[in-house]
């Protein structure tokens, strides 16, 4: 953005995921990669009509239903110097579970800890900075949960913003299933491009920006098309989480196999038999 522009993204601070409107760069590093659990916009919907209304211009950044409200607060007036990225969301687990799965883990959030959802395509908690939650290489059960769908929000199985028609300037997500050979090596990342801002956006940056068959990227993103699917199982293990069941059991239960899996691998690298 320009030097009268300002940012509002999720970062984590302590044990929440909540969103600043900000120009600072170092927050805006911190705010960076995925997070996969629901972010706390308390607060911010006012900050950026705000600082709309004071003549600055503002780029949100969060999921499309909140992107959604968002525009709807700061309303059609201001939309001018409004400029909003929404991610392609596969759902928002609440936070109550991430936070008792660390614990079971003898772990917890905190501003030392600043936890990392994934490396590239690797799926796996690990504090930025310090060691993963579970030997490297080795899926956790808060991984395997999410890309399982089984601790999303209810309202997230009947998301009415899945589809192409997007509510932002740009959506950004994985690059899944593009012509480009080296994506999976090199995390490429998708920007679809939805309005004249959002191109006007990605002329701003200094980013490599490679042209890719969009027919390919909404085939190859499930929530391009349609909202995840609710699990058979998800009813049962949101149950005996509100009953006090400990997250670890309860994905067994739900993924067997999953776990299973990771579970040999993680005795494997263990005994040096298997590199991470």
């Amino acid at each position: 953005m320009a030097s009268n522009g300002l940012v509002c993204s999720c970062a984590q601070e302590g044990g929440e995921f909540r969103f600043h409107l900000t120009s600072d760069a170092d927050y805006l590093r911190r705010a960076q990669g995925s997070k996969y659990v629901k972010s706390n916009p308390l607060g911010a919907y006012r900050e950026v009509r705000e600082a709309l209304q004071g003549g600055q211009r503002v780029l949100f950044i969060g999921l499309p239903c909140q992107v959604a409200a968002m525009r709807n607060f700061v309303g059609s007036r201001l939309a001018d110097s409004f400029y909003t990225i929404d991610l392609i969301c596969h759902g928002s687990p609440s936070p109550k579970v991430l936070s008792r799965f660390l614990e079971e883990t003898g772990n917890n959030l905190s501003n030392e800890l600043i936890l990392d959802f994934r490396k590239k395509v690797q799926f796996q908690l690990r504090y930025r900075g310090a060691e993963t939650v579970g030997r490297t290489g080795v899926r956790d059960r808060y991984s395997i949960a999410f890309l399982s769908g089984l601790p999303y929000t209810e309202g997230c199985y009947s998301c009415r913003y899945a589809k192409g028609d997007r509510v932002s300037d740009i959506t950004l997500g994985d690059s899944w299933g593009s012509e480009l050979s080296d994506e999976v090596a090199n995390g490429i990342s998708l920007a679809l491009v939805q309005t004249d801002k959002g191109r006007e956006l990605l002329e701003m940056t200094d980013l490599e920006l490679l042209p890719v068959d969009p027919g390919l990227a909404v085939a190859n993103n499930e929530q391009l098309q349609r909202p995840s699917t609710k699990p058979i199982e998800r009813n049962t293990f949101m149950d005996g989480f509100r009953n006090g069941v400990r997250v670890n059991r309860l994905v067994l239960r739900a993924r067997p196999k999953d776990c299973a899996k990771y579970l040999v691998k993680d005795i494997l690298l263990a005994l040096g038999l298997l590199r991470g």
